[in-house]
């Protein structure tokens, strides 16, 4: 694996043996210098964090000193300005943003799980998630489930809240954080969407992902893959924040009880148990 310094200002500081990579080049091809698919995964990940955060300590504990030490700290730390760097109030980042690319080899690598995994919901820098279910209430309050693959369509009567579950699990590694975005067609088909975060493991135990959706139109609206604005319901981004500095988290009570109920809810759906809790 061989890095070029990406903010070299001349073709022969590109070029192999030109500019710093010259004194670069012989250190990487040195015995013994190899890279695993998942390690070389996880640096050039790092290596676009460490681009935004100018945190090359944090490039070197991870990648090591086969590539950290063909890197020049001076292009790390000043190859971009300050006004291109995304920062907060505090100056902390927000962490790198995965392409499709690395979406892909993470989950070739198995480290990000998706499934069923399809090539086709792969978009620039997100995942496209499919709708499975609807979690609606009968006129007695049970919450009841339309299966959309064996029922069809769902019919959302005018201004019906529900539950809509999407078709994949997604399991985020640690250090991964994933981020949901409704999808631009439920802006024609006249429905909204309420979305959440996805944490790391979430989805281990069975836990499905759902979303809360309301038909804001004031008559019938169907919902379900046929339709062409509502066959995917919303986008999941996956954001890098390993390299970054993070304080101990756990999880609190609330968040056990939803996953709880999420893992549990075919049991309670026919004993009559609503989700309140």
């Amino acid at each position: 694996m061989r890095l070029f310094p990406p903010f070299a200002k001349t073709a022969k500081d590109r070029a192999p043996g030109g500019g710093k990579q010259k004194s670069a080049e012989t250190r990487a091809t040195r015995p013994g210098a190899t890279f695993s698919g998942g390690n070389r995964t996880r640096c050039i990940i790092v290596a676009l964090s460490v681009f935004s955060t100018r945190s090359v300590s944090g490039f070197k504990n991870i990648c090591g000193a086969l590539v950290a030490d063909n890197m020049d700290d001076h292009w790390l730390k000043n190859g971009k300005s300050s006004s291109d760097v995304m920062l907060t109030g505090d100056g902390m980042s927000f962490g790198g943003l995965l392409n499709n690319r690395l979406i892909s080899k993470l989950h070739q690598d198995n480290e990000l799980i998706i499934t069923p995994w399809s090539a086709e919901n792969l978009q620039i820098a997100q995942y496209a998630l499919n709708p499975a279910q609807i979690l609606y209430e009968d006129s007695k309050g049970i919450e009841r489930m339309h299966d959309l693959e064996k029922a069809g369509d769902y019919r959302f009567k005018p201004h019906e809240y529900a539950k809509v579950v999407v078709k994949q699990t997604v399991i985020l590694p640690d250090g991964i954080v994933g981020r949901f975005i409704p999808a631009s067609g439920l802006i024609e088909a006249g429905f909204g969407l309420t979305a959440g975060k996805l944490d790391p493991g979430y989805g281990a135990k069975k836990e499905q992902i759902q979303f809360g959706i309301q038909n804001l139109r004031s008559r019938e609206n169907v919902f379900g893959a046929s339709t062409p604005f509502t066959s995917r319901v919303a986008y999941v981004e996956f954001f890098d924040i390993r390299t970054l500095p993070v304080d101990p988290g756990e999880l609190r009570e609330y968040d056990y009880k939803i996953r709880e109920v999420r893992r549990r809810r075919d049991e309670f759906a026919k004993k009559g148990i609503g989700d309140e809790f």
